[in-house]
């Protein structure tokens, strides 16, 4: 990951506890705790992608259709593509 993104997420204080000690003494204070945190993530998306997106198709209309993004749920689909 080569720079910080710039969303704000907010974790329960004791997983923040947990999460910070990992990186600080598996990185050796060299991960900062946001890749660590991605890292999480993008393992979880790559596990579950297949349900994540039929669970995605139950509750909603179809997230492409005819070349648009015609998400109709309250939140912005555009940046919740999902990498092949």
């Amino acid at each position: 990951m080569a720079q910080r993104g710039d969303k704000c997420i907010y974790v329960r204080p004791e997983y923040h506890e947990r999460i910070s000690c990992i990186v600080q003494v598996i990185g050796s204070g060299e991960i900062p705790l946001y890749a660590y945190l991605d890292n999480i993530l993008k393992h979880h998306f790559d596990l579950f992608e297949e349900d994540i997106l039929k669970d995605f198709a139950k509750m909603s209309k179809p997230l492409f259709s005819h070349g648009n993004n015609n998400c109709h749920l309250p939140v912005d689909c555009d940046r919740a593509v999902v990498a092949r």
